[in-house]
């Protein structure tokens, strides 16, 4: 679960890093 968690937050963080970029 630990490695998902990981995945799910830097998915997050790219996600919010292109929304920031746009």
């Amino acid at each position: 679960t630990r490695i998902a968690w990981a995945r799910t937050e830097l998915l997050n963080v790219c996600m919010n890093a292109k929304h920031h970029k746009e």
